[in-house]
């Protein structure tokens, strides 16, 4: 049999064939050259370091073991030699924990439950200014919080808000010590479901940069009802440069009592108008999780959007020139098209989607997919950009979730997530690697709905597709076979598959995947509209 090897670098991918047969020899330098990141586990270790789902049923109320479960809506920073993952007060079938978690690792990888940080009366104001859910619940926890260091100061953003409605507000709370406690310091904006045509005070994230030497600050913020968007801010103190104007008004509350409403005198935004809701970046219906980053010139817009965040659930993205915009997706449509609850899906780059790619068939122990991959975070350590979120598993309870950590990769200046979490470095002989064989791979079609949910549990609709990188040569391309028909090839540094007549071009990787349990060459690919490829080499 005829043998292709690849010559494949981190940062430069270039082609050779061989034209020689294989020998056992030739054979064992070519597996040699890859080396996979170890597992994160030991064969030895409980079933819950091996298998997070193990958690529901043992560890409980033992945040001892809560590890990345219970983890939604994260944000990470680092300090010293730990990253600290802070997330909302969220926590199914245990007992709460209030005041925003905290968790801390070394690795990205292994993660302990610290606490909560805020200082919860310093927040009683806000409290009382939500008041109640429509169910009779009094709001007491806090949402979707962001972390940044200023001087010897943390700031952390965090929101209040009555579930499924615009009585929200959004505050600042500082501490000189990264683990808390944070106190509260100032209110940033507040909305009411009685003041129409507001955005949702929820959902901060903060952006910071220099622009002709001068430090600028911005704060996206907003969720699903009324659109993204974004103000400036004092970098010198972390608040509003235009305060929000409020006037006291009768509006109609929630009560102790489900279903059950009331009048009450509260101070509220002063109309719609008000200039301290700064400026429109996205209206598409279902979107919220705001998250900018930059790299290249261009500035990111994350968002999430779908019917449901326990399972209809993705991230998707566009970019600017400018951090007010235009935002566009990689069709160039905008982030303020007009959509309405049955037309959002087409509009942005999905960075995420639910897949599997494990089949009733193979021969191992956790035949299973992930789904509602999103409200991220993306950081750069050591020039290297992570994408973070909460996830959560098919075959089980939607209301159970995770953190989950994600490499991710810049391709003709568009991110595009590795498939597998994140687990630490592997390596390659960059010319002796072979990357021929069988693949899955999961397309991230801007459409399509890959979950579905029945009596609470999750399923793939879709599950990844099989293909085989051969080594029969078709003039300066290779040809594939399987469920698609196409070619690859290395092109100045990047692999090129063509599916069909579709090329997608990107990273390959080697990554350890957690339902194989063993090392996989990943793909990380993208065609020129924004669609991504993920794939996975499994035999």
């Amino acid at each position: 049999m005829q043998r292709f090897r690849f010559l494949v670098s981190i940062v430069v991918l270039a082609l050779t064939a061989c034209g020689v047969t294989a020998t056992s020899s030739e054979t064992s330098v070519t597996e040699a050259a890859i080396t996979y990141p170890a597992k994160p586990y030991s064969d030895d270790d409980h079933i819950m370091k091996k298998d997070p789902y193990a958690f529901y049923n043992i560890a409980g109320n033992d945040t001892r073991y809560w590890g990345s479960a219970n983890t939604h809506d994260p944000a990470i920073i680092k300090e010293g030699d730990y990253y600290y993952a802070f997330s909302t007060d969220a926590n199914i079938g245990v007992t709460s924990q209030k005041g925003i978690h905290i968790r801390k690792s070394s690795d990205l990888i292994h993660w302990d439950f610290i606490g909560t940080a805020l200082d919860l009366p310093s927040l009683q104001d806000g409290f009382d200014y939500v008041g109640y859910d429509r169910d009779g619940t009094k709001v007491d926890i806090c949402w979707a919080p962001d972390i940044i260091k200023r001087g010897n100061e943390f700031w952390l953003y965090y929101s209040i808000s009555g579930f499924g409605q615009r009585n929200s507000l959004m505050g600042v709370a500082k501490s000189l010590n990264i683990e808390g406690p944070y106190v509260h310091a100032k209110e940033i904006l507040r909305t009411s479901q009685s003041v129409g045509g507001t955005p949702n005070a929820i959902d901060p994230a903060i952006f910071v940069e220099k622009v002709g030497g001068v430090e600028k600050m911005y704060m996206s913020y907003g969720s699903w009802s009324a659109g993204i968007y974004i103000i400036e801010l004092d970098p010198a103190t972390g608040y509003p440069l235009i305060a929000q104007s409020l006037v006291e008004r009768e509006v109609t509350v929630n009560t102790a009592e489900p279903g059950v409403t009331a009048t009450e005198t509260k101070l509220v935004p002063s109309s719609a108008d008000d200039p301290a809701f700064g400026t429109k970046i996205l209206s598409i219906t279902a979107s919220e999780a705001p998250y900018i980053i930059k790299e290249n010139g261009y500035y990111y817009l994350f968002i999430t959007n779908g019917v449901d965040l326990t399972y209809d659930y993705d991230a998707r993205v566009f970019r600017a020139t400018n951090i007010l915009g235009p935002y566009i997706d990689g069709k160039g449509v905008a982030a303020l098209s007009s959509t309405n609850y049955h037309s959002f899906r087409p509009y942005g780059n999905k960075v995420t989607i639910a897949h599997q790619f494990t089949y009733n068939d193979d021969d191992i122990n956790y035949k299973r997919g992930w789904a509602a991959i999103g409200h991220s975070t993306a950081f750069k350590d050591n020039g290297e950009w992570f994408f973070a979120s909460h996830y959560r598993g098919t075959y089980m309870d939607r209301h159970r979730f995770f953190l989950g950590v994600w490499k991710m990769h810049f391709i003709n200046d568009w991110p595009v997530l590795e498939p597998n979490r994140y687990t630490g470095e592997g390596s390659i002989d960059l010319e002796k690697a072979d990357i021929s064989g069988n693949y899955r791979i999961q397309i991230l079609h801007q459409s399509a709905v890959n979950s579905a949910l029945t009596d609470d549990v999750i399923s793939i609709v879709k599950r990844a597709e099989a293909i085989t990188l051969t080594t029969e040569k078709d003039g300066d391309w290779y040809l594939v076979s399987g469920e698609y028909g196409g070619r690859y090839r290395i092109n100045e540094g990047l692999l090129e598959l063509e599916l069909d007549g579709t090329l997608y071009s990107g990273r390959i990787t080697p990554q350890f995947n957690y339902e194989f349990e063993e090392g996989v060459l990943g793909l990380s690919l993208i065609n020129d509209e924004g669609t991504a490829l993920w794939g996975n080499r499994i035999g």
